[in-house]
């Protein structure tokens, strides 16, 4: 069986279209997943900070609440208080998860 020059042309064309598109694609998947990884790197970095911050904002508030001698849970400054340690609760959890 023999293949004319025409078809071989178009054969040859077929293969050189879906490893060129192959070759595309496998070059921007790569470039896609180092911007990605790039993008998630600077995310946790900044989930991080946040969480770091939240925690220092609350335990500064706690050493407030304490050199008052308002850390009681009864009283006026209870409901904070609880807030406070409920919040800094999931913060531990969340960072440590």
């Amino acid at each position: 069986m023999t293949i004319n020059r025409r078809e071989g042309f178009r054969v040859g064309w077929r293969v050189g279209y879906n490893q060129g598109y192959a070759e595309g694609f496998e070059t921007g998947y790569e470039a896609g997943f180092e911007e990605g990884k790039g993008f998630g790197y600077n995310e946790g970095c900044a989930d991080a900070l946040c969480l770091e911050e939240e925690v220092l904002l609350a335990l500064q508030r706690l050493k407030e609440l304490l050199s008052q001698g308002e850390v009681k849970f009864s009283g006026s400054a209870a409901p904070e208080i609880c807030e406070l340690l409920h919040k800094l609760g999931g913060m531990v959890r969340r960072g440590a998860g």
